[in-house]
């Protein structure tokens, strides 16, 4: 018998969530207008995650710090969620955060970082909208594949959930792109869904995108907020050679690639529709 309410195992889930939608709710949202198909807003949202990178990854990174695993294996993910309604020609999008639970060493709980993603962002539809997740960030240590046994230089999402994103009506699919960090934020990889399943399936890493830095990067590591002390900006920090040599570096070798990589999934797309 549990000595106290705190002590059920379910409790430690509801905290988490709690928690994590207490992130969401400080987070913005944006609304576009005169949008008229679904997949172009898509590609649009891909291109605007990407170029939000730096803040995606201290989301996921904060949603990783509430995660609940009883081996301290600890994943964050955040979602660039897309809520498009064709009757207005309008999408608006919002970032969730999520994190894996487990807090003993059996199945009683077992949610992935993925899972708490799609759940809330499923949660968040409004009446007459459909929900999409373009891009997602996922951030944990490196284990190999409990499914196909493969190492990868990332953490990838593992075999119970890519067989979930091949579920219908699931906001992770074949339109998501992936970025997968590794938690001291030096490995990264990117991805859609047929080059992981592919890599899974035969060890293929032709469609996978990477870059690996010998040192965290500054311009992805730094919190935004931590410019501002007492109300005045530290501008230095930002204009800092360090700072700048590492935002050129980030630039250069992964927004930028991370960039052709999402316009080419967007041709892709449109190639299949004709």
């Amino acid at each position: 018998m549990p000595k106290s309410y705190l002590d059920n195992l379910g409790n430690h889930l509801v905290r988490q969530a709690v928690r994590l939608a207490r992130h969401d709710r400080s987070g913005e949202f944006t609304s576009h207008q005169n949008i008229e198909l679904f997949q172009h807003a898509e590609a649009i949202a891909r291109l605007e995650a990407v170029k939000n990178i730096g803040r995606l990854l201290l989301a996921a990174e904060q949603a990783r710090e509430l995660a609940d695993s009883w081996r301290e294996f600890n994943v964050g993910g955040a979602a660039f969620v897309m809520y498009f309604d064709q009757q207005l020609s309008s999408w608006r999008f919002e970032i969730a955060h999520g994190a894996n639970a487990k807090p003993t060493h059996d199945d009683t709980i077992n949610v992935h970082a993925e899972h708490t993603l799609m759940t809330k962002a499923t949660e968040g539809c409004l009446p007459g909208e459909v929900v999409s997740i373009p891009f997602v960030c996922i951030i944990g240590d490196v284990q190999a594949d409990q499914q196909s046994g493969l190492d990868s230089a990332t953490l990838h999402p593992c075999g119970l959930c890519r067989e979930a994103f091949l579920q219908p009506d699931t906001p992770i699919g074949p339109q998501t792109m992936f970025l997968s960090a590794t938690s001291d934020m030096q490995n990264f990889e990117w991805y859609s869904l047929s080059p992981l399943l592919a890599f899974h399936a035969t060890g293929d890493r032709s469609g996978i995108g990477e870059c690996q830095f010998q040192a965290p990067p500054l311009a992805l590591t730094f919190d935004p907020a931590s410019i501002v002390r007492n109300g005045v900006a530290r501008l230095s920090l930002l204009e800092d050679e360090a700072f700048v040599q590492s935002d050129h570096e980030v630039a250069d070798n992964l927004i930028l690639p991370m960039t052709q990589y999402a316009m080419q999934m967007d041709i892709t797309a449109q190639g299949s529709t004709l």
